[in-house]
């Protein structure tokens, strides 16, 4: 993360790195500021109250909240290409790659909240348990998710391969769960920073967890990290609605489970764990 934030008004800010990127690739005073001006704007119309969003359950104001957490990454991804098509020859190699960073990292958080968004609707769906290997299953996930994560090498798995018994599990409910969780711990870290992946057995309980070594979740923000469309006040720029551990926990409690969520404060990392059973009443089974 970078250590200083240069304010240009209104709490928006930018690195010094980032201004003097800026301002090598515009041409002009007036076209930096141009540049600044939106993504001033971006910040300001993407702030929502924490008082306000936790009423926002009609369609209308949901619409328009989806609106809002959208255009800060939409600016990033347009401003990035801009740079990139207008001033590619002036960009040293780091700050091309650097663009190229932004556009990624924006259009995977972008995905991940039109499936936040999909969650919703799903919810109320009665799970379809199948008997599932656990080799089998953590594979399958292991594949899944380093497809999907823009930032899969940064995304360790770790199981016992040579577990025999078999699970009962809602597989397509389960990865939501999965590209849920993981998501949250690359969203909320460093570019390099690792995420790390366990999935083990006990008795009766199997378990994925997900470690991260990102910005944590502050003691006074904990109460709260379920609730619906609620975000840190640590958060910064980083794009969300709030979504992600409220609908993670509601797939996880359909599922028979819980989800824990655990952080000593600001800056100490996030781990979180789904508990589910192994075992299904046979009333659940397809």
């Amino acid at each position: 993360m970078l250590d200083m934030l240069v304010p240009v008004g209104h709490d928006t800010m930018i690195s010094p790195e980032q201004e003097n990127v800026l301002r090598d690739c515009c041409k002009d005073e007036e076209s930096y500021r141009k540049v600044v001006a939106m993504m001033k704007q971006a910040v300001i119309e993407a702030h929502v109250d924490h008082d306000e969003t936790g009423q926002l359950y009609a369609n209308s104001q949901l619409i328009e909240l989806i609106g809002k957490k959208f255009r800060i990454p939409l600016h990033t991804i347009a401003m990035s290409a801009e740079m990139l098509t207008r001033y590619n020859d002036k960009l040293t190699t780091l700050r091309r790659e650097m663009h190229f960073d932004r556009i990624r990292r924006q259009v995977y958080f972008l995905r991940d909240m039109v499936q936040n968004i999909a969650i919703i609707n799903s919810l109320d769906t009665e799970p379809l348990f199948h008997p599932t290997p656990f080799f089998e299953l953590c594979a399958r996930l292991e594949a899944d998710i380093h497809m999907s994560a823009s930032y899969s090498s940064n995304v360790i798995f770790r199981y016992n391969a040579n577990e025999t018994r078999s699970l009962h599990v809602d597989y397509e409910l389960v990865k939501q769960v999965a590209e849920n969780l993981v998501a949250n711990g690359l969203k909320f870290s460093e570019a390099d920073s690792l995420v790390e992946v366990t999935l083990r057995c006990s008795e009766n309980t199997w378990f994925f967890e997900v470690r991260d070594y990102g910005i944590g979740v502050p003691r006074a923000d904990q109460p709260h990290i379920f609730d619906q469309f609620y975000r840190g006040e640590n958060v910064g720029l980083r794009t969300g609605m709030g979504l992600g551990l409220s609908n993670a926990r509601s797939l996880v409690n359909g599922m028979g489970g819980r989800l824990i969520v655990e952080s000593e404060g600001r800056d100490k990392g996030t781990y979180i764990c789904a508990e589910l059973p192994i075992d299904i009443d046979e009333d659940y089974l397809d």
